[in-house]
């Protein structure tokens, strides 16, 4: 990580400064165990122990103190145990971000003056020259440019769905082939942004540099080259491509932090470029809500779409099941009157022993002379108290 300080006035509250950024990033404070300084006291360095999400990481925090304004701060940690492999490539990588290669003419008088902005839904700020805009700006991202063309990203994600996937045609998941390569996706989607109007990015990877992240957050990787833009010029860009693993309904995405400019002006704006990518800043409080309130809206809206389902199904139940139930009525009467209308055509009746309750199908003649002889005992069963499953 990579940001620029501000009100510092010494070497020493640069540094105090630089961990502070750190505040809440970690499970807990991180253990300063070591700091040195620089004979020319403009550059510190300070090893930290910390944990993160439970997990022993190990890094080192450098300030470098710019009196005229323009100090900065990086900071590079890993897991304990991956931190032997990854300090070297983290080192080189950092500081082409605090030193970047125009050399003596990056400094503080090299920075185009910037103005704080501030992101709608509070989750982000960052400072910007004037004449730039945002083009994203929320959810934690941010994506600004210039009038020269030159743009600045940070966590700036596309998602995509692979063409075989069921998310595929999907409103929101365009229909992108997936891929484990940070610099084939990026230039997939490149395609994708041209098909849809968009400039044609032609891009070159002159550099891709594996970077180390944890395997369920996908592969990531440095990659450095030239793109044409509008117009067909040419450009540079350097920053980080993370592919997300394919989701279990195909789905993936594409984040990127990087920096982009006209070849012309490309190391003239890098001071400013590098600038602005380290103002990006966070509210992490405020992106944690963003977040909860998002899983909750989602869950509100899962819950009444279940609902609504429920209720329509309840709904076609009840209909159903009072379909079913005339249904049955209607054919409960039609065998009654179909029992009803053989008794007519054989010339019998259902006669019924009062005080038993028994019943069976004798003669008319037979019937109508027992009734007369005995009603108090005897009796004839109406087709309507005819009962389904008796035998008459």
């Amino acid at each position: 990580m990579v940001g620029s300080l501000h009100a510092v006035d010494s070497t020493r509250s640069a540094f105090i400064a630089g961990l502070r950024c750190l505040h809440g990033y970690f499970d807990a404070r991180p253990h300063v165990s070591s700091a040195v300084r620089s004979a020319d006291g403009a550059i510190t360095i300070g090893s930290f122990d910390a944990t993160l999400r439970g997990a022993p990481v190990r890094g080192v925090a450098i300030t470098a103190f710019e009196p005229r304004a323009g100090s900065r701060v990086g900071i590079l940690f890993d897991y304990s145990d991956g931190i032997a492999r990854s300090i070297d490539p983290l080192f080189r990588r950092v500081r082409r971000m605090m030193v970047p290669s125009s050399g003596p003419a990056v400094n503080a008088a090299a920075v185009k003056p910037l103005h704080v902005i501030e992101a709608p839904d509070g989750t982000v700020d960052a400072r910007i020259p004037a004449g730039w805009r945002t083009i994203v700006f929320g959810e934690g991202a941010f994506a600004a440019n210039g009038p020269d063309g030159s743009e600045v990203d940070q966590e700036v994600s596309l998602n995509f769905a692979d063409p075989r996937s069921s998310l595929a045609g999907t409103p929101g998941w365009a229909a992108v082939p997936y891929t484990a390569e940070p610099a084939q996706a990026m230039a997939a989607a490149s395609r994708y942004v041209a098909q849809r109007g968009g400039p044609d990015a032609q891009l070159h990877i002159e550099r891709e540099t594996r970077v180390s992240v944890p395997p369920e957050m996908g592969t990531a990787a440095e990659l450095i080259g030239t793109e044409t833009l509008h117009g067909g010029r040419p450009g540079r860009f350097d920053g980080v491509a993370l592919v997300s693993p394919l989701g279990q309904y195909g789905g993936w995405s594409l984040s990127v932090k990087m920096i982009s400019g006209p070849l012309e002006t490309y190391q003239h704006e890098l001071p400013t470029l590098l600038a602005i990518f380290g103002s990006y800043h966070v509210n992490q409080g405020r992106r944690g809500e963003q977040v909860h309130e998002n899983i909750a809206a989602g869950w509100r809206q899962t819950q009444a779409i279940l609902q609504a389902n429920a209720e329509v199904q309840q709904r076609n139940s009840a209909v159903f099941n009072a379909s079913m139930a005339n249904a049955r009525n209607v054919q409960d009467s039609i065998d009654r009157s179909t029992a009803g209308f053989v008794h007519y055509l054989n010339d019998t009746s259902v006669l019924q022993h009062i005080p038993s309750g028994e019943t069976g199908a004798v003669s008319q003649n037979f019937a109508t002379g027992l009734i007369r002889a005995d009603p108090q005992h005897f009796r004839e069963v109406p087709v309507s108290e005819y009962q389904k499953g008796v035998d008459y």
